[in-house]
Parts: structure tokens; sequence; C-alpha cells
């Protein structure tokens, strides 16, 4: 069983957002699909928004 896992993940390559042969979750397929429109919406020139990935999002920094 293992090897074929890893015979499956060597033929589809590293398992990301930029890679169009790797099925994501429904969760990351979320974060890939709000990230790409928090991108257009800046390339757009919108007002100035808190970057979504950035040190202010991480859970424990609140105080």
């Amino acid at each position: 069983m293992t090897d074929r896992a890893h015979d499956e993940a060597a033929s589809v390559g590293p398992r990301c957002g930029n890679n169009p042969n790797v099925r994501l979750s429904p969760g990351d397929q979320q974060a890939v699909d709000e990230f790409k429109a928090y991108l257009a919406r800046r390339k757009a020139g919108g007002p100035p928004e808190r970057d979504p990935f950035g040190p202010e999002s991480e859970s424990g920094n609140a105080g």
C-alpha cells in the first residue's frame, strides 16, 4: 500500500495550489481561492486591506 501511495505522489508532483495535478481538499481549495481573490483585489488597486496570512492572523498573537 505504501508503494502505491509513493508512486502516486511521484507522478502527481508537489502538493500545492499551483500544481494542477493535485486534488486539494475543500478547505485547502477554499484557502487558495480566498488568497487568489485577495491578490486580484490588491492588483486592481482597491483600498488597502490586512494581509490575510500576515503575522496578525496567527492565533495567540492577540495580546
